[in-house]
């Protein structure tokens, strides 16, 4: 069984973050419903993309410590 929410995205996203990873990675985005007009699910595919905003605008460069500022 595989199961993701912003809160279990948040913390892997931090692990990576301070080891010193120089990235992250997705296993299967499709599985995200961005065709629904459902606003329980737009919310739910919003905050997925949210968990990862926040970590890569966070995120540790390489080397200097440094926040990438990156976006998506």
């Amino acid at each position: 069984m595989w199961f993701d929410n912003p809160d279990s995205l948040a913390a892997k996203y931090k692990v990576a973050s301070d080891n010193g990873l120089a990235g992250i990675g997705f296993w299967n985005l499709d599985c995200l419903d961005y065709g629904s007009t459902d606003p329980v699910v737009q919310q739910q595919t919003a905050a997925m993309w949210g968990a990862v905003k926040q970590a890569v605008a966070g995120w540790k460069q390489p080397g200097d410590g440094s926040s990438s500022g990156a976006e998506l």
